[in-house]
């Protein structure tokens, strides 16, 4: 064991400091998608760095638009200079929620560059819940996506041209079928993705 981080910056009861981690280098996100900090379960997210030798808190973030229940922090991952946070209930539409906000490193903080969610769903697709990263990719679950059925599930994969994250494609199962859940893990690595659908009925 290195280093037990921990963070007194938050508001409420308990924050769920630790509910997403992702690492890369000397770098550290971790989300708190239960601070009240900014409205009630509003949420927020956590950058450290180690400075060889110790983690220090660099910086908090939370979205321009954050409303009390977005769970701002549930996923979060960092490769380089971009880190991604998903709030699963921030309502991009009336009936879909889920979204993921995307910041860049501009030399002295970290800003917002992006929210990105499916503007083509009209119901709830759970957007957000999980995300992964490598250099400029990136792949986001939507375990309740309704292509292929009611919670079938589906994963979006982005690129980052140098100044925005454009959709490549949207990945659904070849036997995906209703309440599947695809999407509900990703991960990426070497040009590869990989996605669990936990309640497939395999």
């Amino acid at each position: 064991e290195e280093a037990k981080l921990l963070t007194f910056n938050f508001a409420g009861d308990e924050p769920y400091f630790g509910q997403s981690v992702s690492l890369d280098g000397n770098m550290a996100v971790i989300g708190a998608p239960l601070d009240d900090a900014y409205g009630l379960r509003t949420g927020s997210a956590f950058i450290f760095h180690f400075d060889g030798n110790n983690w220090v808190q660099q910086q908090k973030i939370f979205s321009s638009d954050i409303l009390p229940s977005d769970y701002f922090g549930t996923s979060v991952s960092i490769s380089g200079e971009y880190v991604m946070v998903g709030a699963i209930g921030n309502m991009t539409q009336p009936n879909s929620h889920g979204a993921v906000y995307a910041y860049t490193w501009d030399g002295t903080q970290w800003t917002e560059q992006q929210k990105l969610y499916d503007s083509n769903v009209i119901i709830d697709i759970g957007y957000g819940v999980c995300i992964s990263m490598e250099e400029n990719l990136a792949i986001i679950g939507a375990p309740e996506d309704t292509q292929n059925g009611v919670n079938a599930g589906a994963v979006y994969i982005y690129e980052n041209d140098g100044s925005h994250w454009n959709e490549i494609t949207r990945l659904i199962a070849s036997d995906g079928m209703e309440s599947d859940k695809l999407g509900w893990s990703v991960d990426m690595d070497n040009g590869r993705a990989i996605a669990g659908a936990v309640l497939q009925d395999a």
